[in-house]
């Protein structure tokens, strides 16, 4: 709405800017923590180690994703307190660098979104990788694990290459707004930093293309998922049941009044021969 309609709702009030700013923030940094623990499962499945193996379980994975949802949540926390709606500069919406602990905060969001994801999916992707090399297969399954270990390091490259080139752009732009310099910002700049919010945005969808397009298995599994919820959809509203009160389609309240037409005219019929 900003970019297209030039709507602003963060501008409206303080509890919107303050409100919209942490539903965002938490939303968009939720992302990359969930690819870090989808690459954190390949590890434990992958490994040699039974104790390992064991965290490779649905019950642990919802309890993991449980985890990043509210350790996300309580570490965003400080935008409520932090951010600022002001009209006398031209951030707006966002938090200033005017303490010792905002920069501090500030730079530690860079960290959050821009340093650790990447690191991680790197680490734990290397760690896959090393566990397949290491373990023994027939000579037939080592054919096919060897292709599936290129693939998934061509991916694991392409996908924290893509994220960094995604999100380094605007946490430098970001730092170079809230930490206190000599810059001046102009219509040039907030040009420039939108282009990078919509390259960090990008970063979000990104995983999703690449698996989709470069990994055979994940896109069969993705099709047949989302055929299955077609399937259950389809089942669900035909056997829904219909209250006493639902509107009939056309069709069948046309054949109601003919059958009532038709009971009316025998009816008639029958009155008149008496």
């Amino acid at each position: 709405m900003i970019t297209g309609y030039q709507l602003d709702l963060t501008k409206v009030s303080v509890l919107s800017c303050k409100l919209i700013q942490y539903v965002t923030s938490v939303c968009v940094v939720m992302s990359p923590y969930f690819i870090v623990l989808a690459s954190i499962d390949r590890y434990c499945a992958s490994s040699r180690n039974v104790q390992r193996r064991k965290f490779s379980k649905i019950r642990v994975t919802r309890w993991a994703l449980m985890f990043v949802v509210v350790l996300v949540a309580v570490y965003y926390i400080n935008y409520l307190v932090l951010i600022d709606l002001r009209e006398d500069d031209s951030l707006g919406c966002a938090i200033r660098g005017d303490t010792i602990y905002k920069q501090v905060y500030s730079i530690t969001q860079v960290f959050v979104f821009a340093i650790i994801p990447p690191c991680l999916m790197g680490f734990f992707g290397g760690m896959t990788i090393y566990n397949m090399k290491h373990t023994r297969f027939l000579p037939r399954a080592a054919a096919r694990y060897r292709r599936t270990e290129n693939q998934l390091g061509r991916m694991l490259l392409v996908q924290v290459g893509t994220y960094i080139v995604l999100t380094l752009p605007l946490s430098i732009s970001y730092l170079i707004l809230v930490l206190p310099n000599s810059f001046k910002v102009t219509a040039k700049f907030q040009f420039i930093y939108l282009i990078c919010q919509l390259f960090f945005y990008l970063s979000c969808v990104t995983t999703f293309i690449l698996y989709f397009f470069s990994a055979h298995t994940y896109r069969n599994e993705c099709i047949r998922l989302i055929c299955r919820m077609g399937q259950i959809y389809r089942e669900t509203h035909i056997h829904l049941p219909r209250s006493q009160n639902s509107i009939q389609p056309m069709t069948a309240t046309s054949n109601n009044i003919l059958a009532i037409a038709a009971n009316s005219t025998r009816h008639n019929a029958s009155i008149q021969k008496h």
